[in-house]
């Protein structure tokens, strides 16, 4: 009976560290590093650092990786490694471009997510196997798969996967989350929730798109009875297609502000966990160059600067917010006027019963608009204080 190797051990109060240059080649690292992987550094310096990759893996995960590395985007991914013994250890890799090479500092990963994406790794590698597909088309499946689960790109998988695994990690060592994470989201279900706000109007909208022009085919039935309906109907028309675009243009913002609330998230993770590393090796700095610092420190005040300019556009955003809502609310009112006066032109028609039912079915859309609208402003005005407050703790931190 063959034996069943068991996981190289590595606690979550630890991380790992190593950088490479451009080609992968391992430059330097720390002692968890290397105690895991089990080579002694005369094996591990100089050698390319796919000596610890583990045959499991998909090579999906590889080519993603390394299309965001060369594209000078940093990246994070859950990889399962070899040790030197053959035993595996899985960490969550958050791999980064610097000038020289990629720097990578890899935590332990645990919890319902990472059992969730193991499991999907699994089903992925023996598809590679049985189908014999290319990376490129094994990235194809996983970017499917990650959108089935509910993800709409990679970044917003890494995002999500960082911060669960920062905060898994935190719960394993009685520490609480970090302050910024939390921060960031309520931002991000405020962004949620006012993307739905929006797509509760213009679903209403749709559904009542064609009852103007009803109304106003109606009214040209009855001639010359009919004309001031007509522009009644009209002027319900233009003001209802009005509300529409308005509501798109602010849907198309919500969504601004969730991409710049995922980046914010995402950076501001990554310089949590480099700064944490960069204190971590103080206590070895014998497997670290003097490089490794200056690079640590560059590339913390790099995403804390990148993370305060996406906050500054959120509220600058979300100012925007403020004068589209007050615009949509006139445009309501105007709608409810449009729609009293019909009542009454249709009042003083002879067959008004249809006309009526019409106008009622107008109202269902104008009572979805209201409520929305107040429930908009009232996010709006939490995510102004949210942000604001996000961005003087930033600036404390820069």
């Amino acid at each position: 009976m063959a034996q069943i190797l068991d996981e190289s051990p590595f606690a979550y109060d630890e991380l790992f560290f190593s950088r490479t240059d451009l080609k992968g080649t391992i430059q330097a690292g720390n002692n968890v590093f290397q105690r895991v992987s089990e080579f002694t550094w005369d094996e591990l310096l100089g050698r390319p650092h796919n000596v610890i990759r583990h045959p499991e893996m998909p090579r999906a995960v590889f080519y993603v990786l390394w299309k965001f590395l060369k594209a000078g985007k940093p990246i994070g991914a859950f990889v399962k490694n070899k040790a030197k013994s053959g035993r595996h250890y899985w960490v969550y890799a958050l791999a980064l471009p610097v000038n020289s090479g990629y720097l990578s500092v890899r935590l332990k990963p645990g919890g319902d997510f990472f059992t969730k994406i193991s499991a999907e790794y699994e089903n992925l590698k023996k598809l590679e196997v049985s189908k014999n597909l290319s990376p490129e088309q094994s990235s194809e499946i996983l970017l499917h798969r990650l959108n089935e689960i509910g993800f709409k790109d990679y970044e917003s998988f890494m995002t999500e996967a960082l911060i669960d695994q920062l905060n898994y990690r935190s719960k394993k060592m009685d520490k609480p989350p970090s302050t910024l994470s939390v921060d960031l989201a309520r931002l991000m279900s405020g962004s949620l929730q006012t993307i739905e706000f929006s797509k509760k109007i213009l679903s209403a909208f749709k559904t009542n798109k064609f009852v103007p022009l009803n109304l106003e085919v109606y009214a040209s039935r009855l001639g010359e009875e009919g004309k001031r309906i007509s522009v009644v109907a009209n002027q319900y028309q233009k003001m209802a297609q009005e509300i529409n675009a308005q509501i798109e243009k602010f849907g198309t913002m919500s969504i601004q502000v969730l991409e710049q609330v995922n980046l914010g998230r995402f950076l501001l993770g990554s310089s949590d966990l480099l700064d944490e590393i960069k204190n971590y090796l103080v206590n070895e700095p014998e497997h670290l160059d003097k490089e490794g610092f200056e690079i640590f420190d560059q590339l913390i005040a790099d995403y804390l600067g990148e993370s305060l300019k996406g906050v500054q556009e959120i509220v600058k955003v979300i100012k925007d917010f403020s004068l589209i809502c007050e615009d949509l609310q006139t445009l309501g009112s105007g709608l409810e006027l449009v729609r009293i006066t019909g009542k009454i032109e249709s009042a003083n028609l002879q067959q008004s019963s249809e006309v009526t039912e019409m106008l009622n079915s107008l109202r269902g859309f104008q009572t979805i608009l209201g409520s929305s609208l107040k429930d908009i402003v009232a996010r709006n005005s939490l995510m102004k204080t949210q942000s604001s407050d996000l961005l003087v703790a930033i600036r404390k931190r820069t």
